[in-house]
């Protein structure tokens, strides 16, 4: 069983990245800034990190960045089909445990849930 994000599933081209930034709309919270559009028909929705330098340390960067990729592959992408979303991280969140990691993101997602799946 592979536990990782597949190919299809990771925002990784500027394209598309500049894509959700400007189709779609912004969450903010905290540290956490969520950009979220409706992804390309067929498609089931594709995730994106990035985690600013001004976190210094790689090791942390990677750590936040691990975390919510996982959050993202364990409960987020259930929640939200169809959904390309890229979070960028302003400030270091390297001593959350994953599940406040993921509570946090899951609270932003809800804020926008009216937006991200209109009635």
């Amino acid at each position: 069983m592979r536990l990782s994000l597949s190919r299809e599933e990771r925002l990784r081209q500027k394209n598309d990245i500049l894509k959700v930034f400007k189709r779609g709309f912004r969450l903010d919270e905290g540290p956490l800034r969520v950009y979220a559009s409706s992804s390309p028909a067929g498609s089931r929705g594709r995730f994106g990190v990035s985690v600013k330098r001004k976190i210094v340390n790689s090791v942390r960067r990677n750590r936040i960045r691990r975390l919510l990729k996982e959050a993202y592959r364990l409960t987020v992408r259930e929640r939200c089909p169809g959904v390309d979303m890229m979070v960028i991280v302003k400030e270091d969140l390297s001593s959350l445990g994953y599940e406040e990691m993921k509570n946090r993101l899951l609270a932003l997602l809800e804020q926008g849930h009216g937006r991200l799946f209109p009635s």
